[in-house]
């Protein structure tokens, strides 16, 4: 089985961002309402773009993959919106 970190390289490997797998975040989150260089704000705005901007990052995550139908501890939601393909949407 693919872990998380693989399973989000290769989603934006064919996204067409490249790099380390932090760099490629960075660049989608960047290219979708982000403006800081620097990874977890970028991820936040990224986050709140999506209308999540209260709490921690991993609060934020759980509500946006809560929002998007899926259960569990947050890495299971991540794994399932990772298969479903709708994480980088």
């Amino acid at each position: 089985m693919a872990t998380i970190n693989d399973m989000k390289k290769a989603r934006l490997s064919t996204l067409l961002f490249t790099g380390t797998l932090n760099d490629q975040e960075l660049a989608f989150f960047k290219a979708n309402g982000a403006t800081s260089s620097q990874y977890n704000e970028a991820k936040q705005q990224w986050l709140a773009a999506k209308g999540f901007s209260t709490g921690t990052i991993n609060d934020r995550e759980d509500a946006y993959l809560k929002g998007l139908g899926f259960t569990g501890a947050l890495n299971d939601k991540l794994y399932q919106a990772l298969v479903a393909g709708t994480y980088y949407a």
